[in-house]
C-alpha cells in the first residue's frame, strides 16, 4: 500500500493507536476498580478488552486503505490497554509484597519470550498477514481466558464502591515536568513535591 509513502503512513497509524491506548489505560483502571461482579473487578475487563481486540485484529488483518487500518489499529490499541489495565493491577491486588519482585520477574521473562515468539511467528506468516493476524488474535483470547480461568478472582459483589472523584483522577494525566527529575545530575528537591 502506497509504497513511496509506507513510513509516513506507518508513523500516523501508530501515533494514533499510540494515543488512543494511552487514554484507555487508564479509563479502564478506573472502571475497573469500580467493577462488582460475580468473577471480581478485573476478568470481565481482561476478557472483554481480549475479545475486542481479538476481533479488531482479524478484521485489521484484511484492510487495505490508510483509514480502515488507521481506525481497526486504533480500536486494536484501545482494546488491548482495556485488557493489560486491569490484568497489571491483579499483582498489587492479590500478590503479598514479599514475592511481587519474584513474580514481576515472571512477567517480564514471559514478555521477552512473547515479544521473540511474536517477531518468529510475523517472519513465518509476513507472506499471509490476515492468517497472522487471526493467529494472534487466538493467541490473545487464549491467553486471557487462560488467566481468567486458573486465577480466579473472588465474588465482589457485596464490596463498597469507592466514591469516583473526577479531579483526582484527571490529575493522573498530568505529569510536572519540573516536580519529575528526569536526568542522573537532578536535583532530589523535585522528588519531594
Amino acid at each position: 500500500m502506497d509504497p513511496a509513502q509506507k513510513a509516513a503512513n506507518l508513523a500516523i497509524v501508530t501515533a494514533v493507536g499510540a494515543v488512543g491506548g494511552m487514554i484507555a489505560q487508564p479509563i479502564a483502571g478506573l472502571l475497573s476498580d469500580r467493577t462488582r461482579t460475580r468473577w471480581g473487578r478485573r476478568a470481565p475487563w481482561i476478557f472483554a478488552g481480549a475479545l475486542l481486540a481479538a476481533g479488531g485484529m482479524v478484521v485489521l488483518g484484511g484492510m487495505t486503505g490508510l483509514v480502515g487500518i488507521g481506525a481497526l489499529y486504533l480500536l486494536v490499541m484501545v482494546a488491548l490497554n482495556i485488557y493489560f489495565s486491569p490484568k497489571a493491577a491483579v499483582m498489587p491486588d492479590r500478590v503479598p509484597r514479599g514475592v511481587r519482585g519474584l513474580f514481576s520477574a515472571s512477567g517480564g521473562l514471559g514478555v521477552l519470550v512473547g515479544i521473540t515468539g511474536g517477531m518468529g511467528l510475523g517472519a513465518v506468516l509476513s507472506g499471509t498477514p490476515a492468517v497472522g493476524y487471526t493467529v494472534l488474535a487466538v493467541v490473545i483470547v487464549l491467553a486471557a481466558g487462560g488467566f481468567a480461568l486458573f486465577n480466579p478472582d473472588h465474588d465482589n459483589r457485596g464490596e463498597p464502591r469507592p466514591p469516583l472523584q473526577w479531579t483526582a483522577f484527571l490529575r493522573t494525566f498530568w505529569v510536572s515536568p519540573g516536580g519529575t527529575p528526569t536526568s542522573p545530575g537532578a536535583s532530589s528537591a523535585g522528588c519531594s513535591r
